[in-house]
């Protein structure tokens, strides 16, 4: 890695390029949906079920021409 001089300590850590993980992906329930993402983006989260999706339900929300949709990834319920 190259230091750029940003050093994020708390909650957002931003790559220029692709992003290779070599081990467990973790997800941690989200009490509500999260905001839209820009265009060109998606967000992946896990469902608490008071927003979209049921309990444990793993969900992506994407942005692109114009329009943002959200589909769910994993239903819980037929794991």
């Amino acid at each position: 890695m190259k230091w750029i001089g940003q050093h994020i300590i708390d909650v957002i850590a931003r790559f220029r390029n692709d992003v290779h993980i070599d081990g467990t992906l973790i997800f941690k329930e989200k009490s509500a949906d999260p905001p839209n993402p820009d265009e060109g983006h998606a967000i992946i989260w896990m469902s608490d079920g008071t927003g979209a999706g049921d309990d444990g339900d793993v969900l992506i929300k994407i942005t692109a021409g114009g329009s943002t949709k959200t589909k769910t990834l994993a239903d819980f319920s037929e794991l």
